[in-house]
């Protein structure tokens, strides 16, 4: 049975004792004890500026000691929230809270008036709070200095289907979407992540240090939350550079680390990286994005110890995440890093279907569905017709992947960017993962463009190690033994970075496609 956020919550505060240390942000160490005062404190202070049950609370705030308190506030008073990414203009930012039908806005101090002006341009009616004392609004540092009783306002058991979290998607598949999550979806999340990140250990209550690179003002907030729930220690900090990033794996001697992949790549450029005592590090999480196997063989190298690789899966539309992989790369070939499986603790199933449908059988590809507590309802604004999307409980998630039985696949890309040349379906993910594969290749991209006689060509664009050489011809070679002929790629582009999506780390297909068909326009197939 799935339990709502809350009761997650109430069950860590009774697992682990007071000493517990939940989090570590720049000078910030909150053990289990003071990790509660923290949130009662930012309860009171929300419950003080008229935040009642049903009401929305928007927030985009920095990396700080707060963003796990703030959110586990918001669901206890029963309010949702609606986190916003730091990085976006404001008046995209007014927007979205406008259109999420917030009462309060929580900025640090240096975002307060910008906020404020777009806001009142827009017509949105909203408080403004700061979570620092930078500014003239109202301040949530410390404690409420108004005598509230927050017992008269906690709702320790809500109804399931209560709004928690408004999120935006990606927009990988185009305009990024609102979507609605509930207590019930949120905790089958935290309940997924907590599976997650304790597979394979005999003691739950064994910490792991777990130093993560995230901004925390987006719907990544409830997997950090499910990855301190879990028992683990949580680092994380506003200076989310590469050399923040492994001093603190020294300092707090991190067994586990988690980011985006395009985050390690910058990490592994670092050039006094070999100052660092990093033999603590042995799992490496992703998120947003999935590690190719020459990419976590290059961690290897940077650390010794290195012998697990985790990630989740899903969407926005599933809460994120619903199924994992968990895979020993301690020898020295790597595989399966693509092949996910359900998580077992809730009650979600899947389907891989073909275009007509039907079910597919083993070994076969087709598009993944998935049903169950994971599942969101719908968006915030609902389209007129959804149901291409959401049908009779499923939901489609556009990603094209291999079944290899009934609870696990093996994922192959998002449907959107198959390419078809020559009547065949190829997946970019396979052909990039063979690219990196060559020597003195870092990274690479890979779309379809028309093409007069295959339908679609295969164009990589590609990013070489710094000091390499390697040439187009290497690139052929090292595909040869990989690919079948029909994957190929028809043209290489040597670039200086792949175009990655603002805040979370993915390829930007659609910006590797302008660049792909404008190189083409210079290209006469005659």
């Amino acid at each position: 049975m799935v339990k709502t956020f809350n009761k997650t919550y109430e069950d860590f505060m009774r697992k682990f004792n007071p000493e517990h240390q939940v989090i570590h942000c720049d000078g910030i160490d909150l053990d289990k004890q003071h990790f509660q005062i923290r949130v009662d404190q930012l309860t009171a202070h929300l419950i003080n500026l008229g935040v009642e049950k049903g009401m929305g609370v928007g927030y985009s705030i920095i990396n700080c000691g707060d963003n796990l308190p703030l959110f586990i506030a918001i669901a206890r008073i029963g309010a949702y929230a609606v986190p916003q990414f730091q990085g976006i203009p404001h008046v995209a930012k007014s927007a979205m809270f406008k259109n999420a039908g917030i009462v309060l806005a929580v900025v640090d101090g240096l975002q307060a008036d910008g906020l404020k002006k777009e806001a009142d341009k827009a017509g949105a009616e909203f408080k403004i709070a700061v979570i620092d004392n930078y500014s003239d609004y109202y301040s949530l540092k410390g404690e409420c200095k108004s005598n509230i009783n927050i017992n008269d306002y906690v709702i320790d058991d809500p109804d399931k289907d209560l709004s928690l979290l408004i999120a935006s998607s990606s927009g990988t598949t185009g305009i990024p979407k609102m979507v609605k999550m509930t207590q019930k979806t949120i905790g089958s999340e935290v309940t997924v992540v907590i599976e997650m990140v304790t597979k394979g250990r005999t003691d739950i209550n064994k910490n792991s240090v777990v130093n993560v690179a995230f901004p925390l003002s987006t719907s990544v907030i409830s997997i950090i939350i499910g990855t301190a729930f879990s028992g683990d220690t949580v680092i994380y900090s506003n200076d989310n550079t590469p050399l923040k990033f492994i001093s603190n794996i020294e300092k707090w001697q991190c067994n586990y680390m988690c980011s985006p992949p395009a985050f390690y790549e910058s990490m592994l450029l670092l050039k006094d990286k070999q100052n660092f005592d990093l033999s603590s590090l042995q799992v490496v999480g992703a998120g947003m994005d999935f590690c190719s196997p020459a990419l976590l063989s290059r961690l290897k190298t940077m650390f010794p110890n290195l012998t697990k690789y985790v990630n989740g899966y899903g969407l926005v539309e599933t809460c994120n995440v619903f199924m994992h992989t968990n895979v020993d790369i301690s020898g020295d070939e790597i595989t399966g890093v693509s092949t996910l499986t359900l998580a077992e603790s809730v009650d979600n199933i899947i389907e891989v279907r073909d275009q007509d449908g039907n079910i597919v059988d083993n070994g076969q590809t087709g598009e993944l569905y998935i049903k169950g507590s994971n599942v969101v309802k719908g968006y915030v604004t609902q389209r007129d017709d959804l149901s291409g999307i959401f049908v009779d409980g499923w939901f489609r998630t556009g990603d094209i992947v291999r079944k290899e039985s009934e609870k696990t696949v093996t994922l192959m890309g998002r449907m959107k960017y198959f390419i078809k040349r020559g009547g065949k379906s190829v997946s970019p993910i396979v052909v990039q993962n063979a690219i990196n594969e060559t020597e003195g290749i870092q990274d690479s991209g890979v779309v379809g463009v028309p093409h007069p006689l295959f339908g679609e060509m295969i164009w990589a664009f590609v990013v070489r190690s710094l000091g390499s050489e390697a040439s187009l011809k290497d690139i052929k070679m090292c595909c040869r033994q990989i690919l079948p002929y029909y994957m190929m790629p028809d043209q290489v582009t040597f670039i200086d970075a792949i175009p990655k999506k603002s805040g979370v780390g993915k390829v930007d297909f659609e910006k590797l496609k302008e660049m792909a068909e404008s190189e083409l326009k210079k290209i006469n197939f005659k």
